[in-house]
């Protein structure tokens, strides 16, 4: 498991699980597919996946009301949240329905404070009275890989998910329905276990330094200019 880091290594590791010596052609075309079902599982078991988060700035046109949410990002799945940095602004979310009780008109302009989104669509209101770039974090999908030599999004150190996945589907492939069961057991507890550890580094605290290492460090610094001094 150590040296897995590509879509060919986690190929290797779900043949092996399924005790087939080597890869079919067909096999290997089955196995890429599982690989990208896994990655769209995991990212719908973990919606806040820290390598499927990203940013970006939109631009906003005056008195345009209606943009492209696959203009922010072809990958989009879930705008967060959107902010218009220079007028310190924060954009409230609304349902379409609240947001067209609004009734936005052309003449009704200003710097945006809400916005909706309706299928490929999102909408501003006040409709911007000015050129503005805000800034969108949202959410993506995985992207879809196909190359052995390609690395999966996932980071190295969880790539068994995909591996335990794919195993799983080769069991149910072969109606081994309650050894596949018992993986996919293991496979949800492997993302638990991800998501906590990754949560857990999050809240993890900044090292404070304490009063006495500022002492000590400061007492160093001072006898290392008194040696400059009188200790030449």
């Amino acid at each position: 498991m150590s040296i897995v880091s590509t879509v060919g290594g986690v190929q290797h590791e779900i043949a092996r699980r399924l005790n087939e010596i080597s890869i079919s052609a067909t096999n290997e075309d089955r196995y890429t597919e599982w690989i990208n079902q896994g990655g769209d599982d995991v990212a719908s078991k973990y919606p806040r996946a820290p390598w499927l988060e990203s940013s970006a700035v939109f631009a906003l046109a005056a008195g345009s009301l209606n943009y492209q949410v696959s203009a922010i990002d072809a990958a989009l799945t879930n705008v967060h949240d959107i902010q218009i940095s220079t007028q310190n602004v924060k954009l409230k979310y609304l349902d379409k329905d609240a947001f067209d009780a609004l009734d936005p008109k052309p003449d009704s302009q200003g710097i945006p404070s809400v916005y909706t989104i309706y299928n490929d669509e999102v909408q501003f209101y006040p409709i911007p009275n000015s050129n503005y770039g805000a800034q969108v974090n949202f959410a993506k999908g995985p992207t879809t890989v196909s190359a052995s030599s390609t690395v999966p999004e996932i980071p190295r150190r969880y790539l068994n998910t995909l591996i335990l996945y794919g195993w799983a589907q080769g069991l149910y492939v072969r109606e081994d329905f309650n050894e596949a069961q018992l993986v996919e057991l293991k496979y949800d507890k492997a993302i638990a276990r991800m998501k906590q550890t990754l949560k857990e580094k999050a809240l993890e605290p900044q090292r404070t330094i304490s009063i006495r290492e500022i002492q000590v460090g400061n007492r160093v610094y001072g006898d290392e200019i008194t040696r400059a001094f009188f200790n030449r």
